[in-house]
């Protein structure tokens, strides 16, 4: 899908001066740190929610389904 969007001059200098080559690649990094932004969010949310479990059962899983030794 795509999307013409018509943005001024000040919009085309605040891409610049972000340090992006066009207005495009900007909207595509903002974009994505807001994908970033929603997924810490829901981790919050979980986190108060009790939707959580303790590190060492994750680690042991982890290391199982990866065939991850410890060093003895």
């Amino acid at each position: 899908m795509s999307v013409h969007i018509q943005l001024g001059e000040q919009e085309r200098l605040q891409c610049i001066e972000a340090g992006y080559a066009s207005m495009e690649e900007y909207l595509y990094s903002l974009l994505e740190q807001d994908r970033n932004r929603l997924a810490i969010q829901r981790g919050i949310a979980d986190v108060e929610a009790g939707r959580v479990r303790p590190f060492e059962e994750f680690d042991a899983e982890f290391r199982e389904k990866h065939g991850i030794r410890l060093n003895d």
